[in-house]
């Protein structure tokens, strides 16, 4: 933001009026008055906070798909999923704003070098890719590399395979059905490659995997990734929970990845949530008892409960 002197000017008035709207009771009421006047909701001026990360933003108004980005990312119920598609999206925003403004071009040109420098090898993260990857939603659609998609399913293949040294498979292991576990018979291997299209859009042959457990491991995978992705507005989560038969032995890698946050904003809301319990009227509340309000207040809203 401060790379252009106009934003900065602007950010300068923006101040002033918001602090002479905070500190006056009357100029408050003339603008209620006013927005009632013109049938517009009745908003208040919002003051920019140091420590509040989107104030700014907020106050400005300007570049909303980072408010909404920042948002989205910021909801106790998403995924680190979202994380690469979201970035995508925003590249694509910004690289669609009019740079020959000069009002606002250095702006444009910091967000595109920021933008590029901060998150251009996000998809070699593997923790990135895999929980893009196994999101419905998202599969390799966002994927900018080609190679990205078979680093992937061999990761899995690390994760679920039959190596008893991999300690991230040990993990895993931990929380796996019985299922997952079940000998493969040479039937079923010999099933699985009669059955192995030749039309499949995976590179790499089921052939090259001797092992029968990799074998139905890479099926698996490749008949997730064939099929068409969900729209954007379905959980996966529930999507995974209705599809776990048909993709079960997938399931142990969802249900370690798939729940991760991609931020620390639920936790603080958390302790933050705490901190609003103790007051100087309520000291001597047990912890036991705050724990089971802190639930509560966190809990009841996912029931929808009517307060």
């Amino acid at each position: 933001m401060k790379a252009q002197e106009t934003v900065v000017a602007a950010i300068t008035k923006c101040k002033k009026m918001a602090t002479h709207f905070h500190h006056s009771t009357t100029a408050q009421d003339e603008l209620a008055n006013i927005q009632k006047r013109l049938n517009q909701k009745p908003l208040k001026i919002i003051q920019e906070c140091a420590t509040r990360w989107n104030s700014t933003f907020y106050m400005l108004e300007r570049i909303l798909p980072f408010k909404e980005v920042t948002k989205e990312l910021n909801a106790a119920n998403v995924s680190i999923s979202s994380v690469i598609p979201l970035i995508a999206i925003l590249e694509k925003i910004v690289n669609d704003l009019d740079s020959s403004d000069e009002h606002i071009s250095d702006t444009i040109t910091v967000l595109k070098d920021e933008l590029i420098r901060k998150f251009s090898g996000l998809e070699n993260e593997i923790l990135f890719a895999t929980v893009t990857f196994i999101d419905p939603r998202y599969k390799v659609e966002f994927f900018k590399n080609t190679s990205t998609k078979e680093r992937v399913i061999q990761h899995i293949l690390d994760l679920l395979g039959d190596s008893q040294t991999d300690a991230k498979r040990v993990r895993l292991n931990e929380t796996e059905d019985s299922e997952t576990h079940k000998n493969v018979s040479l039937k079923e291997t010999m099933s699985l490659l009669m059955d192995t299209s030749d039309s499949e859009e995976d590179d790499m042959p089921l052939l090259t995997f001797q092992n029968p457990v990799h074998l139905l491991i890479r099926k698996t995978v490749t008949e997730y990734s064939a099929e068409k992705r969900v729209a954007n507005d379905v959980d996966p989560l529930t999507w995974w929970k209705v599809n776990r038969e048909r993709y079960g032995l997938l399931f142990p890698v969802v249900r370690h990845y798939l729940v991760t946050p991609p931020t620390s904003i639920p936790s603080e809301r958390m302790f933050s949530g705490a901190g609003l319990l103790y007051t100087p009227h309520r000291n001597r509340l047990e912890g036991e008892k705050a724990s089971k309000l802190l639930f509560l207040k966190f809990n009841i809203p996912l029931l929808k409960f009517n307060y």
